[in-house]
C-alpha cells in the first residue's frame, strides 16, 4: 500500500486533488438548535480532498462538544486515536480521485478541525495505535504500515498478512491481528514486529482449526490475547486465544450460543475480560448485543443479552473508569441510527443513547476522553451532503439515561450493514518467528512480557481440549452449510472482518 496524496489545511496538494481550506473549529453545545450551521459549500465538480463539513446537526442526547462531519465524499471512519497534542487521528476509507476506494488518515486539532490528510492506494484503515516515537502503527485491508505523526509512510509490511483488523504498540513492539487467505481459505493470523518493521514472530491458525479471522487484541505482561471470529460452523462461535511471548498458544476458549456470534471487541476488566459481540438470528434478521464475561483464563462465568434499542449491532468497545465498558455501533432497522451503550461488567446498562436522522448514521470506534466523556467516530449520511466521516463527542451527565431523541438534518445515500459469539476450551500449536510479545488493551497500555517456555494449557488441559457451555447446540451438517452461505453474505459486512 503506497501513499498517493497528502493534504494540509488550506493547501492544494498531490494526486490532482483540489483541497478545500479548513474552516475554523466550531462545536455543538447544549443550547444548539436541532440543526447546526451548514458547513462550507463545495463547488459542483470539485474534488473533495479535505472537506470540513463544520458543525453537524445536533444529536440532542449526546451532549455538548465536538460534532463534525468530514469528507462528504463517501468517507467512513473505522478507527480513532488520540494524538500527542490532544487532537485526533482518524482512519478509514474514502472515494478515490480516479474511482474506487482509498484508505485515508485524517489529523485534527483538539476541536476537530482538520490539520492534515493522507490517502493510500486501495482498501481501508481499520485500526491505528500511537507508537512511542510519536508516529502510528496502521492496520487495514492489504495494509500494515508505520507512519509518522502526519501520516507519511515510514515502512510498509503489508506482505505479512492480507487484512489487519487490530494493531497495538507496546514497549517498542507492534502486534497486528487479522487474517491471511491461502487459496480459498481464511486463516486467523497474529504478527509481531519490532518498531522498524522487522518480523519477530507470526502465529497463523492451521487448516484443522478451520476458517476464521482475528478481530481484536488485548495484551498484558503475561501474553497476547486474541479475539477471533470463526466461520464454517453453525451456530458460528467466537474464540479467545492466549499467545505466550513467543507467539505459541497457551490456551483457547470457544464461546458458542444458540445463534451466530460476531465479535465487536475485547477489553480487560478487573479479574478477567469482557467480550462484546452480536448474536445474529438470520431467520428473523435480528441482531442483539451480548456481553460475555470471563475470568483471567478466559473461562466464561456468564453472558448477558444487553438491553439496547431493538435490532442493534455493536462494532467496537472501550473500557471506562469504574470498570464499566462502552460499546458503539448502529441500529439495523431501516435508516440506521448511531448507538452508544455504557454497561457494567454484570450486564447492567448504565447509559443507552441513539442519534441519527433520515439517512444511515453509525458509530464505529470510541475512545474515553475524560470521566463520563467519550469521542466516537463513524459515518453520517443525515448530517452531511452525501456520506461523510463523523467525529462526535458523547458527553454523559446525570444518571443512567433512556433512549434520547434523534436529530433532523438533510439527504440520504446508502452504505453497508453488519452481523454477530458462547464458550469452549482448548489450547494450541504453532508459530513461526522469534521471540517477544505484548500490546495494549483497547486503549489501555501494558508492559511487554518476557519470553518464557510455552505453557501446556490451563487447569491441566493441552491445546485442543474443548468444552462447550450449556446453551451452545451441537452443529449439524445442514447448519454448517447454512452458516457457510450466511458468512458468504457477511463477507461484505463489518469491514470484512
Amino acid at each position: 500500500m503506497l501513499s498517493t496524496g497528502v493534504a494540509r489545511a488550506g493547501v492544494v496538494v498531490l494526486a490532482g486533488l483540489l483541497v478545500a481550506a479548513t474552516v475554523p473549529a466550531a462545536t455543538a453545545g447544549a443550547s444548539d438548535p436541532a440543526v447546526g450551521p451548514a458547513g462550507p459549500a463545495v463547488a459542483a465538480g470539485d474534488a473533495t480532498g479535505i472537506v470540513d463539513g463544520g458543525v453537524a446537526a445536533s444529536a440532542a442526547g449526546l451532549g455538548s462538544g465536538i460534532n463534525r462531519t468530514l469528507g462528504g465524499d463517501g468517507t467512513i471512519f473505522y478507527a480513532l486515536e488520540r494524538a500527542a497534542d490532544g487532537g485526533y487521528v482518524l482512519g478509514g476509507a474514502t472515494d478515490a480521485a480516479g474511482g474506487g476506494r482509498a484508505a485515508v488518515l485524517v489529523g485534527t486539532d483538539p476541536d476537530g478541525t482538520v490539520e492534515w490528510r493522507e490517502t493510500y492506494d486501495g482498501g481501508s484503515v481499520t485500526d491505528l495505535n500511537r507508537t512511542g516515537d510519536g508516529g502510528y502503527a496502521v492496520a487495514g485491508t492489504d495494509a500494515f504500515l508505520k507512519v509518522n505523526a502526519t501520516g507519511a509512510v515510514e515502512w510498509d509490511r503489508s506482505d505479512l498478512l492480507d487484512k489487519g483488523n487490530a494493531v497495538r504498540a507496546v514497549d517498542g513492539r507492534l502486534y497486528v491481528a487479522g487474517w491471511v487467505e491461502p487459496g480459498d481459505t481464511r486463516r486467523s493470523t497474529v504478527v509481531s514486529t519490532d518498531l522498524d518493521g522487522s518480523e519477530r514472530w507470526t502465529h497463523t491458525r492451521t487448516a484443522s482449526d478451520g476458517n476464521g479471522s482475528a478481530v481484536n487484541l488485548a495484551v498484558d505482561s503475561d501474553g497476547v490475547y486474541v479475539l477471533e471470529n470463526r466461520f464454517g460452523e453453525w451456530p458460528a462461535p467466537l474464540s479467545l486465544r492466549k499467545l505466550d511471548a513467543r507467539g505459541s498458544v497457551a490456551w483457547t476458549r470457544t464461546f458458542q450460543r444458540s445463534e451466530n456470534l460476531d465479535a465487536a471487541g475485547l477489553v480487560r476488566t478487573d479479574g478477567g475480560f469482557a467480550v462484546l459481540a452480536n448474536e445474529y438470528d438470520f431467520t428473523d434478521n435480528v441482531s442483539r448485543p451480548v456481553l460475555i464475561r470471563t475470568d483471567e483464563r478466559g473461562r466464561e462465568p456468564a453472558s448477558t443479552v444487553l438491553s439496547a434499542p431493538p435490532r442493534t449491532s455493536l462494532l467496537n468497545v472501550e473500557r471506562t473508569g469504574g470498570g464499566a465498558v462502552v460499546g458503539v455501533g448502529h441500529t439495523t432497522d431501516g435508516d440506521r441510527d448511531a448507538v452508544f451503550l455504557r454497561v457494567r461488567p454484570n450486564g447492567t446498562v448504565l447509559d443507552r443513547r441513539t442519534a441519527g436522522g433520515p439517512g444511515d448514521d453509525w458509530f464505529v470506534d470510541v475512545e474515553r476522553a475524560a470521566e463520563r466523556n467519550y469521542t466516537a467516530v463513524g459515518m453520517s449520511e443525515s448530517f452531511a451532503d452525501g456520506r461523510a466521516g463523523w467525529l462526535r463527542t458523547v458527553a454523559l451527565s446525570g444518571a443512567a439515561s433512556p433512549d434520547l431523541p434523534t436529530a433532523t438534518p438533510s439527504p440520504t445515500p446508502t452504505p453497508s450493514p453488519t452481523p454477530t459469539a458462547t464458550a469452549t476450551e482448548t489450547a494450541g500449536p504453532a508459530t513461526t518467528g522469534t521471540t517477544g510479545t505484548a500490546a495494549a488493551v483497547s486503549g489501555a497500555t501494558a508492559t511487554a512480557p518476557s519470553p518464557t517456555s510455552a505453557p501446556s494449557g490451563v487447569d491441566g488441559t493441552t491445546d485442543g481440549g474443548s468444552a462447550t457451555s450449556a446453551d451452545g447446540p451441537v452443529p449439524t451438517a445442514a447448519g454448517a452449510l447454512a452458516v457457510l452461505l450466511a458468512f458468504a453474505l457477511l463477507g461484505s459486512l463489518r469491514r470484512d472482518r
